[in-house]
């Protein structure tokens, strides 16, 4: 606060960036060195202070590297990570010379060279052989035009005058002009057509036929035909989709179809009296007639023989609700039951009080530990009403044996059949025996059966 003389009194402050010092204003040390702005602007000589960002691009002349970063001879090297100092590498590739092949030309270039085409092949004469030149002669082959594609402005005249045509004169084609008619110079006809032999012109018909010459059917002639189609006692099938009525009798040689199905759409064929191929539950054969009793189907088969031989093998319906097979039965695969062996027939011999063999028969067993089933049955007549018989299996070559449940009197004998199975029995081949003991008998009928059980 200064109040000179002869003036008015007056307040002076120092704003920011200045400095009042006895009625004399300055700027602030820090403006006045720039060191308030250290923040905003790079140093001279500021380490690590000028960014990527700030660096103009391809600002950074040859001159601007420094010259102690690498030796002498040295070369900046990018490892993929960092720009480093190495050495020149003595050598740069391991090409040391190129030489030229096929079509071209120049080499070998050992430093510096040029390599081009040789000048057949920029002139194209190279592929002269392959190639059709332009207007060249004769060189347009039969094989090269494609069918159907030379048009007529592609024919040229060939010395050809008005109207006339191109023909192949068994040489050459050659041009010639119309002057006739067609190849065909008579016409004749043969019964029942008549009119000919027509060399110029004629007409060709044909008559009505006649009760002795062949001809064309009138209307009424076949209103006469069709009614006495009537006492045939059938319609005829005379296209597709025509239905037949009544029946159809085969030749003995059968009804010969060819390589065609022969179907039947419902209802079945019947073979002899009682068996039927029926089309019942999706197509079944039945054998036998259950409307006929007494009756007893079979099929019987034949092995290597004759038809002769009443059978070889048979698969009976002997009895009801069950199905026989007369002779071997085996079958072969994985299925529960596996029949192996079996037999059945007649003996009359006399045994003298000792066990007799009657049907023996042979398992093959495949496996461990299956059960082995046996079955066997009996049948004769006793002859002394004092006299009794034994009935027994027997595994031969052990003491193993079953009986079938003790001794018969005299008179007709109907053996208890023996039902069993044998376990523990190891994989081998095994011999089973169906044995009887009495005094005297007349035995009527045997059978054994013995099946591994598997599955």
């Amino acid at each position: 606060n200064c109040e000179p003389c002869g003036g008015g009194g007056g307040v002076y402050t120092a704003g920011s960036g200045l400095v009042l010092n006895n009625f004399q204003f300055s700027l602030d040390p820090a403006y006045l060195t720039g060191s308030v702005y250290d923040t905003r602007f790079v140093n001279t000589d500021e380490a690590n202070s000028v960014s990527k960002t700030m660096i103009q691009k391809e600002a950074v002349d040859i001159m601007h590297l420094s010259k102690n970063m690498c030796g002498e001879n040295n070369v900046l090297f990018f490892d993929g990570l960092d720009w480093i100092c190495r050495e020149y590498p003595a050598v740069i590739g391991t090409v040391v010379s190129v030489n030229t092949g096929a079509g071209l030309t120049g080499g070998p270039v050992t430093s510096s060279g040029t390599i081009s085409l040789r000048p057949e092949y920029q002139n194209g004469s190279a592929y002269d052989s392959r190639f059709v030149n332009t207007d060249e002669a004769d060189s347009v082959s039969t094989a090269m035009i494609k069918d159907r594609s030379v048009t007529f402005s592609k024919i040229a005249n060939n010395n050809c005058s008005a109207n006339q045509f191109i023909k192949w004169d068994g040489t050459n084609w050659v041009c010639d002009s119309f002057s006739g008619g067609g190849t065909v110079t008579q016409i004749n006809t043969a019964s029942p057509l008549s009119g000919g032999p027509i060399t110029s012109s004629g007409t060709i018909s044909i008559a009505a036929a006649t009760a002795s010459s062949d001809g064309y059917l009138r209307a009424s002639d076949y209103q006469r035909f069709d009614a006495k189609m009537d006492p045939l006692g059938y319609t005829p099938v005379n296209k597709a989709g025509d239905t037949m009525t009544g029946a159809l009798n085969l030749p003995s040689n059968g009804l010969n179809v060819g390589g065609t199905q022969l179907s039947v759409q419902s209802g079945g064929i019947l073979w002899g009296t009682y068996n039927i191929l029926s089309t019942d539950q999706d197509g079944s054969i039945e054998i036998g007639n259950s409307g006929s009793s007494g009756k007893t189907p079979f099929i019987d088969f034949h092995y290597g023989v004759g038809s002769n031989q009443d059978y070889n093998v048979r698969l009976i319906n002997d009895a009801n609700g069950r199905l026989s097979c007369e002779g071997a039965f085996r079958i072969t695969g994985n299925f529960i039951g596996q029949v192996l062996a079996g037999d059945k027939g007649s003996v009359v011999s006399e045994p003298s009080g000792t066990w007799t063999t009657i049907r023996s028969v042979v398992l093959n067993k495949e496996l461990n530990d299956t059960p082995v089933v046996i079955n066997a049955h009996f049948m004769g007549t006793t002859i002394d009403p004092y006299v009794a018989l034994a009935i027994r299996i027997r595994r031969s070559g052990s003491t193993v044996s079953w009986n079938s449940g003790g001794a018969y009197g005299a008179g007709y004998t109907a053996g208890t059949a023996i039902n069993t199975f044998e376990t523990g029995l190891a994989a081998g081949t095994y011999t089973y025996t169906l044995e009887y003991n009495s005094t005297m008998s007349n035995h009527q009928v045997s059978s054994l059966v013995v099946f591994e059980l598997k599955q």
